[in-house]
C-alpha cells in the first residue's frame, strides 16, 4: 500500500507540472530566427513603452511558439525609424517585415531590417468595373472565371511601396562594426553601452548603446563573475534611431592580458 500511494503522488506531481507549464508564459524563439516578409502590423512607440510588432500568423521552432496576435518589441533601429516617419500621426501601421529575432533574459525583440506597407483593399471600388473594361462572369463573357480565384482577388493585400518614396526621411542604412575592443558598462535603468578601448592612444572614446540578444547575455555573464572590467573583443551590426547609436553584438570575446602586451 505505501508502494502505491507513492506512485499516485508522483504521478500526481507529474501532472500538475505538465499543467503548470502549459498555462505558464510562452517559451521564446531562438536566436536568429529569421522573418522574411512577414505580414503583420507595427504600433508605434508611445508613452506605455516601445513599438511592437503584431504577428497575423503564428511562428514555430524546436525552441518555442509566437501566437497570432502576439506583440513583439521592436528594437531601435534605422528600419524602425523610417517606420515610424510612414506611421506619423496613426497609431499603426500595417506591413510586411524583414529582420531577425533576438533574445534575452527568456524574452523575444525584432532586430528589423526592412519593411514595405500594406494597404486594405476597397471590395466595392473592386467590384465595380471601369468604363470600357469588360465585366467577370457576364453571360456572354467567353473566360469565366471560379468563384474561389474572384475571392482570392478581392481579398489580396496591396503593398504601397510608392508610400516610402513620397515621405521624406533621412536614410541610414546598418553598418559592421568588426574586431575592436572595448568594455561593456551598465547605465541607468538597466541600459548598456559598449565603450570602445582607445588602448592608450590619445583618441575620444565611442560608445554605442547595447542592443539586447543572447551575445550581451553571456557576455554580462562573464564580467558578473569577474571583480574587475572585462575587456572585450567584439563584432556586430551598428544602427542609428533618432539619431543615437546603437549595437547589436554578433560576436563578443573576453581578451587576456599578457603584461604590458595587451
Amino acid at each position: 500500500m505505501p508502494m502505491k500511494s507513492t506512485t499516485l503522488a508522483l504521478v500526481i506531481v507529474v501532472i500538475a507540472s505538465a499543467a503548470t507549464c502549459k498555462a505558464g508564459a510562452a517559451t521564446p524563439l531562438y536566436e536568429g530566427y529569421a522573418i522574411s516578409g512577414l505580414a503583420g502590423k507595427v504600433h508605434c512607440a508611445d508613452s506605455n513603452g516601445p513599438g511592437r510588432f503584431q504577428f497575423e500568423a503564428d511562428m514555430t521552432d524546436e525552441a518555442g511558439r509566437i501566437e497570432p496576435g502576439d506583440k513583439i518589441e521592436l528594437l531601435p533601429t534605422a528600419t524602425l525609424d523610417k517606420i515610424n516617419a510612414v506611421i506619423r500621426a496613426k497609431n499603426s501601421l500595417p506591413c510586411k517585415l524583414w529582420g531577425t529575432v533576438t533574445t534575452f533574459s527568456n524574452k523575444n525583440f525584432i532586430f528589423a531590417t526592412h519593411f514595405l506597407p500594406i494597404a486594405p483593399t476597397d471590395k466595392n471600388k473592386m467590384q465595380k468595373p471601369q468604363p470600357g473594361e469588360p465585366n467577370l462572369n457576364e453571360p456572354n463573357d467567353a473566360v469565366t472565371i471560379p468563384d474561389e480565384v474572384l475571392k482570392k482577388m478581392e481579398e489580396r493585400q496591396i503593398i504601397r511601396s510608392e508610400q516610402l518614396l513620397k515621405t521624406p526621411m533621412n536614410i541610414k542604412e546598418d553598418s559592421i562594426l568588426a574586431d575592436r575592443t572595448g568594455f561593456i558598462v551598465k547605465k541607468q535603468a538597466g541600459r548598456y553601452i559598449l565603450s570602445l578601448d582607445g588602448l592608450g592612444r590619445n583618441i575620444n572614446t565611442v560608445s554605442f548603446r547595447l542592443l539586447p540578444c543572447i551575445t550581451l547575455q553571456n557576455a554580462l555573464k562573464q564580467q558578473f563573475e569577474q571583480r574587475v572590467p572585462i575587456r572585450f573583443r567584439i563584432s556586430g551590426i551598428v544602427t542609428t534611431y533618432q539619431d543615437k547609436h546603437y549595437l547589436l553584438l554578433q560576436r563578443a570575446a573576453r581578451v587576456y592580458d599578457c603584461g604590458n602586451f595587451n
